[in-house]
């Protein structure tokens, strides 16, 4: 009988302890064909009836889905901070997935699925750590498009990739969320968006081409610095006072020419082809570029 309460008892706080711990990943609903448990804008048919039954139909509020087990229990709780800060900050929806194994045709596919089919946020990211396809995968939805382009998308993932192979698994999750808030701060991709680098901590310096009227400026003012400073050292020379000054007179003869220019004569020679040079075309500028 005692043993009985003991059960009893063990078995209600480990039920409350499941409520109380919201970030626990790994509760997941069954869905039927009685009840798809889709959001209510999903319109389930025969095209995408099986692909909902196959996903995982879980809490939306719990943001973090360690199915693979990678995160320790700590690791999950204080990575459910940053990622609900995250959300708080910038109203956009935010879920980590890990998986041993995939059931869907590739990670694409997965991380549409999940984020389609359960009740998550029409502009958000969800990040898939797949350790059966031995990969991961991002995608951005509604808002979260514009500011996640390829451009932006590839250095993050490399970093976490990386991570990823050295086991850094938290590492990686939290590297990922430091990323996408600094690009969310910077905002969409401007035109002169160039370079994106990401460090391991989840940093990122972008690079900004510039643009031909800046380029202009620049060597505008670069060549106004050299001119000003050639003429202020030109006025620094000495002004020699007759041709003497250039010579040395230790190793330069002297000879007078005064001679050769006696009786001579000036002539202006008329252009070839005389009046015709009045219908010649004016010359012509341009620029092109050739690949």
């Amino acid at each position: 009988m005692k043993r009985l309460r003991l059960l009893i008892s063990l078995l209600i706080v480990s039920l409350c302890f499941g409520f109380v711990n919201v970030n626990a990943s790994t509760r997941v609903n069954t869905r039927t064909e009685v009840n798809y448990l889709v959001p209510p804008d999903v319109i389930v048919a025969e095209s995408n009836k099986n692909a909902i039954l196959s996903t995982p139909a879980v809490n939306a509020e719990e943001k973090i889905y360690d199915f693979a087990d990678l995160l320790t229990d700590g690791e999950e709780e204080a990575l459910y901070k940053h990622v609900k800060h995250f959300i708080d900050k910038t109203k956009i929806d935010y879920v980590i997935v890990t998986i041993s194994k995939n059931n869907k045709g590739s990670s694409k596919d997965y991380t549409r699925d999940f984020y389609n089919y359960n009740n998550f946020g029409n502009d958000g990211i969800i990040l898939l750590i797949d350790r059966d396809y031995k990969g991961i995968y991002m995608t951005t939805n509604g808002r979260a498009v514009e500011l996640f382009p390829d451009s932006r998308m590839e250095p993050i993932l490399k970093n976490v990739f990386m991570l990823t192979k050295e086991k850094k698994f938290f590492e990686a999750c939290k590297s990922f969320t430091t990323s996408i808030s600094e690009f969310v701060k910077i905002g969409v991709v401007s035109d002169d968006e160039e370079v994106v680098k990401v460090s391991q901590d989840g940093t990122v310096k972008v690079s900004k081409s510039l643009h031909l009227l800046e380029v202009s400026i620049f060597a505008l003012v670069g060549t106004a610095i050299i001119i000003g400073i050639l003429v202020l050292s030109s006025r620094m020379v000495r002004k020699a006072t007759s041709a003497s000054d250039f010579l040395n007179k230790d190793t330069m003869k002297i000879i007078d020419i005064s001679e050769m220019f006696l009786g001579s004569r000036t002539f202006k020679a008329p252009l070839s082809g005389g009046s015709s040079n009045k219908n010649s075309k004016p010359k012509q500028s341009g620029s092109g570029i050739k690949e």
